[in-house]
């Protein structure tokens, strides 16, 4: 009389097989949550156990400050993947610009070649799923990490460069006065 298993999530109902997916596609993420990972080597766990049917690939860090995401999803679950991670309360609302997402899916035979030669033989960006505990999540050489909750203005791409454009036109102008 062992109780009934728990349905699984609402995001692995009617999931695509993702071994018959075409393309990859490939995503990046960070997130810190307010409160931090309480439990960073069980979170990686949990971590690895929620992503395993999607047969992501990648580099995962995981921290108590957040997590540090560079991973390949089969395209064809990409949606299921991203609900997923939206699911983690440590995730969802957490994700720095919520999840990268490389706008060109690789073909098969792209991502196969798409990394870092290894003994002068194209290899794969990622091989397997890596999720590694870290003291911080992103090296900067920093002692005590950094309070992101009180980080300041997230700047838009767009206004980033034009803020570049105008520091370099004023640059000129000063050159020019100097002269």
């Amino acid at each position: 009389n062992a109780p009934l298993p728990s349905p699984p999530p609402a995001y692995l109902i009617e999931m695509a097989d993702p071994s018959i997916s075409e393309t990859i596609t490939m995503i990046s993420f960070y997130a810190f949550p307010p409160a931090g990972i309480e439990d960073p080597e069980d979170f990686a766990f949990n971590l690895k156990r929620k992503w395993k049917p999607f047969q992501a690939l990648g580099r995962v860090y995981v921290a108590q400050e957040g997590v540090n995401a560079q991973m390949s999803i089969p395209t064809n679950v990409l949606e299921n993947f991203m609900k997923c991670c939206r699911s983690i309360p440590e995730l969802g609302r957490h994700m720095e610009n919520d999840i990268n997402i490389d706008p060109k899916p690789l073909s098969q035979d792209e991502f196969a070649v798409a990394g870092v030669p290894i003994n002068g033989k194209p290899a794969p960006p990622f091989r397997n799923l890596h999720i590694r505990v870290r003291n911080q999540v992103v090296a900067d050489g920093l002692q005590k990490t950094l309070d992101l909750q009180s980080a300041g203005y997230d700047m838009p791409p767009l206004e980033w460069h034009e803020k570049l454009k105008e520091a370099r036109e004023k640059r000129k102008n000063d050159e020019k006065t100097a002269d």
